[in-house]
């Protein structure tokens, strides 16, 4: 007849006893990490940003790191200084931190450009493969309404036809109709002086809030809406989170291409994410990298498995 002990010794196996000490090391570590280390913790635990780390490494998929990249990667999730003695940015002069952290939110240079188009080009790829139909940066979407935003483009990507995925875009259950889906990307350092505060309050929200910052800027979602168009900004972190609409629009796009390649949405989603870890992780490297004391370069990032500049 079992006894106690024998109940007790089947509830606690070794799994389940090393999860329950893990989480009491990360509440101890929780109760006396600073708010730095904090907020860092959080912005690598976002939905999103395990994918680097699950990716299989693969030249001629274009899932490949240089060594130089994923160490950069890791010590920015372990908060090591990636840039040696603080030092005034090479590209707009402002004071850049060991961590790298100005590094992933500086304006100037054109990392930033070199990153949007890249993960522009990543999402374009599958909405093909998908063959939602799409077009990239159309001009004019709003011209017939809003003649004085004529030269204004809200989509990045625009889906045409995209009943199919209008259905799976909104967080909700009810269906929304449009007669495309506009696809706005942003790229933001959820560490970044804008952001932190967010991030140290809840992982994922830095994303989500400028997500909606995007939607209301120049009263953008109601005049999309107003000449029938569902305005969706996409935002990804730099520490490889993303918004909820974000991993919506990602689950929507995959479900598409699973049906004309006949797959599993699961595997093309897991394929989808490690992609743009991978472009994601590049760009910080180089953005980083740029800003040491080496003479100026230009972006860095590879586009369809080839390098724009040297080898590392």
């Amino acid at each position: 007849m079992p006894t106690h002990d024998d109940a007790c010794r089947d509830q606690l196996r070794q799994g389940k006893l090393n999860d329950l000490i893990a989480e009491q090391v990360e509440k101890r570590w929780r109760l006396e990490a600073t708010h730095d280390d904090r907020s860092r913790l959080n912005a690598f635990s976002a939905a999103g940003s395990s994918a680097l780390l699950e990716a299989i490494p693969s030249e001629t998929n274009d899932m490949h790191l240089t060594t130089a990249e994923f160490a950069n990667d890791m010590s920015c999730r372990f908060g090591a200084d990636v840039l040696g003695k603080p030092c005034p940015c090479s590209f707009c002069g402002q004071h850049s931190d060991p961590k790298g952290r100005h590094a992933l939110s500086c304006m100037s240079g054109g990392d930033q450009t070199a990153e949007h188009n890249a993960v522009r080009d990543v999402f374009f790829d599958f909405c093909e493969r998908g063959a939602l139909g799409p077009l990239s940066e159309p001009t004019g979407l709003l011209a017939q309404a809003f003649p004085a935003d004529s030269d204004k483009r809200p989509a990045d990507v625009l889906v045409v036809p995209s009943i199919f995925l209008a259905r799976k875009l909104p967080n909700g259950g009810r269906a929304v109709r449009a007669d495309c889906v506009a696809l706005d990307f942003a790229v933001i350092n959820a560490l970044g002086d804008q952001h932190h505060v967010r991030t140290s309050l809840q992982p994922g929200s830095a994303a989500d809030s400028y997500g909606m910052e995007k939607m209301l800027r120049n009263n953008t979602f109601a005049k999309c809406q107003d000449v029938g168009i569902l305005f969706k900004p996409v935002v990804l972190e730099k520490q490889g989170g993303m918004s909820k609409d974000a991993l919506a629009v990602v689950r929507g796009i995959s479900e598409a291409v699973a049906v004309q390649e006949g797959r599993t949405r699961a595997a093309v989603e897991v394929e989808f994410r490690q992609r743009l870890a991978v472009v994601v992780a590049r760009s910080n490297y180089h953005a980083i990298r740029r800003r040491k004391a080496e003479p100026r370069r230009g972006p860095n990032l590879r586009v369809g498995g080839l390098r724009q500049a040297e080898e590392d």
